[in-house]
């Protein structure tokens, strides 16, 4: 449901290229290009005023590559940033926007900072996701690249709510495999937030000061710059009348807080409604309404206990659903399928289907994560009410 939900860099894209023509900026470079949405408004601004782009991403999305090709003004590194930035020379501003977390950010505004420091220019840097989620959680698309020291427990099923500081596994706002969150929010290293402070405190001196304006919408965007640039007066004066603004923060809360209602909706009736479908050996569908409730203490997608998640529960005694007889095998399944397997698994008992219990569960071995059909032992369907 991602055309629900607003999230890219390029909605900001007024502001953002109102800045950097204040600055005067001609040398560019985007950290997460992702599918070029904010990329291409970045090209055509440094065409006018002839000017260059460098787009860093290790993996952009299709068609980027291409594109990026047919653009001689645009460079195109397919690289994690921070092993490429230091190879890199006579940059006016940058664009943040690639892995939100702590340590990748951090480091990127070093390089950067250094980079800037021994070209004789002032730091501008624009970075997006500074507000909720990623303002003091970590995101990881490549946990692997992230040393141990600095990496946080995550999960790439966690999912996270505004009003959570923990997790809760497949709900509320989550990657689907495409990335991690950190279990915790808040504490010291964590969040994208929280690396820009740390870079302002130790790259602050008695003879240099940052600025930092905090726009609250849209995940959050932070321009980080020079007090002592010749355009910072200019630069303050655009960014000052969404810094930390009140009306902002209010659309930005009631704007997650519907997207996640929609979300939560959704992941309700995928778990609780619709109806079951058993599919016979021979491979033909035989539905059945069968009225189920959620066992209480156990969430969706978590390691499921002995005890059954569900209860059967017949509207009408004599219509309780397919009967099955013993001796063969029926392959149970339902669609869509948002939960573990186990939780869809009857078996017979009296001529009836009935959820199954501990010891076949243990007996059959289900393997919990890895398949949304899957085959019973010693029962078959012979006919559905």
């Amino acid at each position: 449901m991602t055309e629900l939900l607003i999230h890219s860099m390029s909605e900001f894209s007024d502001l953002i290229l109102n800045v950097l023509k204040l600055a005067n900026a001609r040398e560019i470079v985007e950290i997460g290009a992702e599918h070029g949405g904010m990329t291409r408004l970045l090209a055509d601004f440094c065409a006018q005023q002839n000017g260059n782009l460098i787009a860093i991403d290790p993996e952009p999305g299709p068609g980027f590559v291409a594109w990026a090709a047919t653009h001689p003004h645009v460079r195109h590194i397919p690289q994690p940033s921070i092993e490429v930035i230091g190879e890199l020379s006579a940059i006016d501003a940058w664009l943040i926007d690639g892995d939100h977390n702590y340590y990748t950010v951090l480091h990127e505004l070093q390089a950067a900072d250094a980079l800037a420091r021994r070209d004789g220019r002032p730091l501008l840097a624009i970075l997006h996701d500074v507000g909720w989620p990623c303002a003091r959680r970590d995101m990881y698309y490549a946990p692997k690249r992230i040393p141990q020291e600095y990496r946080r427990p995550h999960s790439h099923n966690a999912g996270v709510t505004p009003d959570n500081p923990g997790y809760r596994i497949d709900r509320g706002f989550r990657g689907s495999g495409n990335f991690a969150w950190a279990l915790q929010q808040g504490g010291t290293r964590n969040g994208v937030l929280t690396a820009i402070e740390d870079f302002c405190r130790e790259a602050e001196t008695p003879t240099r000061r940052l600025l930092y304006a905090h726009v609250p919408a849209v995940f959050g965007l932070g321009v980080l710059f020079d007090a002592n640039a010749p355009w910072a007066a200019a630069v303050t004066q655009a960014v000052t009348p969404y810094h930390d603004n009140p009306l902002l923060a209010k659309l930005e809360l009631n704007r997650l807080t519907n997207y996640l209602t929609v979300l939560d909706w959704q992941d309700g009736y995928l778990a609780r409604t619709g109806p079951a479908c058993f599919t016979s050996v021979s491979g033909q569908p035989i539905r059945a309404n069968i009225p189920y409730s959620r066992h209480p203490g156990l969430d969706p997608g978590s390691r499921c206990s002995l005890r059954p998640w569900f209860k059967w529960r017949p509207a009408n005694r004599k219509a309780a659903g397919p009967r099955i007889k013993s001796g063969a095998t029926i392959i149970f399944c339902q669609r869509p399928c948002p939960l573990p397997p186990e939780a869809y698994t009857y078996y017979s008992t009296k001529g009836r289907i009935r959820p199954i219990n501990a010891a076949i569960r243990s007996a059959a071995s289900l393997n919990v994560f890895t398949s949304t059909r899957l085959l019973l032992p010693r029962a078959s369907l012979a006919d559905s009410v």
